[in-house]
This record gives C-alpha cells, structure tokens and sequence, in this order.
C-alpha cells in the first residue's frame, strides 16, 4: 500500500509518501526532518488532532467564547466531541485557560477558554 501525506508539523509542508504493508511502514520518503518522520508514522497508526471551536456565552459581553483542546484528541472522535460541546453553554465571567469541558467523552482532554469574557448583557 501506498499513501501520500502532507505533513503540517511545519510550514515546509512536506509531501511524504510512505510505502506499507498493512500498518507496518517500510519506507517514507519526502520527510525534509524527523518531525516529518514522526508526524507520518503517527498519522498511519494513531492520527490525533488540536480541536479549536467556540461555545456559547450566557450572562457575556460576547455570545461565544473561542476554546481549544488542551491535548490532541482522536481524530475519529472530532466530530463526536463537537456534538457534545453544542450542548454545551459556558457561564461569564469567563478566564483565559478556564476548563469549560472537564474530560470531555472521558478522554482526559479539556475543553479550555483562549480569551477572556467579560459579565454583560448578551442578548
């Protein structure tokens, strides 16, 4: 099997293409560095992601609030992880890093604010 990959470790964007046998990779070529290596045999075995979104705001100067995962996550459970924080409303006043979604589906990944909101009237 053959698979192709652009690497987004770095701005290189390296194109790798690794040659495999079911999982086991015999070769990859096209890697400009070892990050490149690395994020390639990671995204054959295990592909994770950074989840970066906005939840919504009661009580804020603004309706929503950017958030970020404080870890990669599966990326097969992206979509099911944004279900579930569009359940969800966060309460102002609101700090930068403040956990909104303590172990969200019981991944041990949080859910935490990248800006601050301030009390306010939304409507």
């Amino acid at each position: 099997m053959r698979k192709n990959l652009t690497c987004i470790i770095c701005p290189l964007s390296c194109q790798i293409r690794l040659s495999c046998v079911d999982k086991d990779i015999k070769r990859i070529e096209g890697a400009l560095c070892s990050k490149g290596r690395r994020y390639a045999e990671k995204e054959l075995h295990c592909p994770t992601r950074s989840l970066t979104t906005t939840l919504e705001v009661i009580g804020g100067e603004q309706r929503l609030v950017s958030v970020k995962s404080d870890q990669e996550l599966p990326r097969e459970l992206l979509m099911p992880v944004m279900r579930q924080l569009a359940k969800l409303k966060a309460q102002a006043p609101i700090k930068i890093g403040q956990v909104l979604a303590a172990d969200i589906l019981d991944t041990g990944v949080n859910i935490v604010a990248t800006r601050p909101v301030s009390k306010g009237d939304n409507r």
